[in-house]
């Protein structure tokens, strides 16, 4: 290719003269001004214009260019390794976290990290001494591996010998009782020597010339006091010593002595001038009324606020008010009878009482049949489970009824525990011919005690063993009862 420049071609290796060209080569034709030609075909060698003209760097289409007009023409461009076309004006100018296309760092959490842009200081980092870890943040000193390790030779080490190296390369804090010798000797006279004091109850005190002195405990028998007597400018030592009549004062002028009690002129002198301690029950006037902040005796009774007591303790009850409906007052407690009667009006009902009253009764009434249908024979007629609340209860009561009597025969029932696998009526329940009901049965209904307790979760089972002539429209009622 004489006379040409090729800058443009698609080998992987420079081209040079008398190579073969390929399609896509480019090359300068200078022999006649300035011109690109573009390889088209290899068979045969065929070179078009590229259509590519020159121009004045310097002229006024490069003033008038604007970047954006220089971007708009080279938004097709590959701007980087990833084969995308990028828009210039979309390149940033500034990399500064993982919005763009250069990605954060990250730290090492054990399998090592990725380089990338490391974060900003934050503020006060720099005034923190901070740096930057592995693990791609910013950290302060004691967050730093191997604090441990002894890297500073130049420091003594804390777990080393310091013993009285109190000056130098090695000097070190001392221990005072680990350290030093001659701890027991007398260095420290401004101290007072503790083998000075050898037995239980030794004194120390300033002898002659300030020096720490023993006065040993007294180990008599006898009660003794510190006895201390001076010149008038100095004391003397102190010493154990009883009590002389010299050195009590005279108090007699103010004070009776004990062989005398009271003193002239007190009130309750009754005898032998200065007369001695007085019995409170000898005083005069024990039965006048001189305390008027008690209640009499003579005044006790409801209207004053003061009951007396019975034998037992307790208060009366003719000293207290009768309770009514409006007032406190002494109520007497009504038997389960009473209860039920329901007339007495001073009497209070318990929760007991009220239990063991018709009040207390819960009735459960069995349909076993419409009123216009005879019930045949057999077990199981009605099922049901006793409410968890009748637990505890006992069947005090039971009764049968029929709407049309039977004209003969006796219609006969027996009610069945069927949890707990028990006949409850040991005597069967029956209507007589021509009743309506139990209730005249010339052989009442028996319900066996060993049977009666309600269980939670009980199922009862109505049967009935015998039927009437004609008798129709069977009824059971079972009463319950908290005992």
């Amino acid at each position: 290719m004489p006379d040409r420049y090729t800058f443009g071609y698609l080998d992987a290796s420079t081209p040079a003269a008398g190579d073969a060209p390929q399609v896509g080569d480019l090359w300068v034709d200078l022999s006649g001004g300035v011109a690109v030609m573009k390889c088209t075909s290899i068979s045969p060698v065929t070179w078009v214009s590229a259509e590519i003209t020159t121009h004045d760097l310097g002229g006024s289409q490069h003033n008038a260019d604007t970047l954006a007009n220089l971007n708009s023409k080279v938004s097709d461009a590959t701007l980087d390794d990833s084969g995308d076309p990028r828009d210039p004006n979309n390149h940033a100018s500034n990399h500064t976290d993982g919005t763009d296309d250069v990605a954060d760092a990250v730290g090492d959490s054990g399998a090592g990290g990725t380089h990338g842009l490391v974060p900003a200081p934050g503020a006060g980092d720099t005034a923190a001494g901070k740096v930057l870890g592995a693990g791609a943040t910013w950290i302060d000193h004691g967050s730093i591996g191997g604090l441990g390790d002894d890297d500073h030779t130049q420091y003594r080490l804390e777990s080393a010998d310091h013993s009285h190296q109190s000056s130098g390369a090695e000097a070190g804090k001392l221990d005072h009782g680990a350290a030093l010798n001659g701890l027991t000797d007398n260095d420290h006279t401004q101290y007072a020597l503790r083998s000075i004091l050898t037995t239980l109850g030794d004194i120390l005190y300033a002898g002659a010339s300030a020096v720490w002195s023993r006065l040993a405990g007294n180990t008599t028998t006898t009660r003794k006091f510190l006895r201390q007597t001076g010149d008038g400018a100095n004391s003397a030592a102190p010493a154990w010593d009883t009590l002389q009549a010299a050195d009590i004062p005279d108090i007699s002028s103010t004070y009776a002595v004990a062989a005398k009690g009271v003193t002239n002129g007190d009130s309750h002198d009754h005898s032998g001038g200065d007369g001695a301690q007085i019995d409170h029950g000898s005083i005069a006037g024990l039965t006048d009324d001189d305390h008027t902040q008690y209640q009499k005796e003579s005044e006790k009774g409801a209207n004053n606020g003061y009951c007396g007591l019975d034998a037992s303790g307790l208060v009366g009850p003719t000293d207290l008010p009768a309770a009514t409906d409006s007032a406190q007052g002494a109520s007497e407690l009504a038997t389960a009878a009473e209860t039920t009667t329901g007339t007495d009006a001073t009497r209070a009902v318990t929760p007991d009482g009220l239990a063991g009253s018709d009040y207390g009764k819960r009735p459960v009434i069995i349909k076993l049949i419409d009123d216009a249908t005879a019930l045949a024979t057999g077990d199981g007629k009605f099922y049901f489970e006793l409410p968890d609340f009748l637990a505890g209860w006992n069947l005090v009561e039971v009764k049968a009824y029929v709407s049309t009597v039977s004209s003969s025969g006796t219609p006969t029932y027996q009610i069945h525990n069927l949890t707990a696998t028990a006949d409850i009526l040991s005597t069967l329940l029956t209507i007589d011919a021509n009743e309506n009901s139990s209730r005249t049965a010339a052989t009442p209904a028996v319900i066996n005690a060993s049977e009666d307790d309600v269980t939670a979760g009980d199922v009862y089972r109505i049967d009935k063993d015998v039927a009437g002539t004609g008798e129709k429209g069977d009824t059971i009622t079972m009463v319950f009862q908290k005992p």
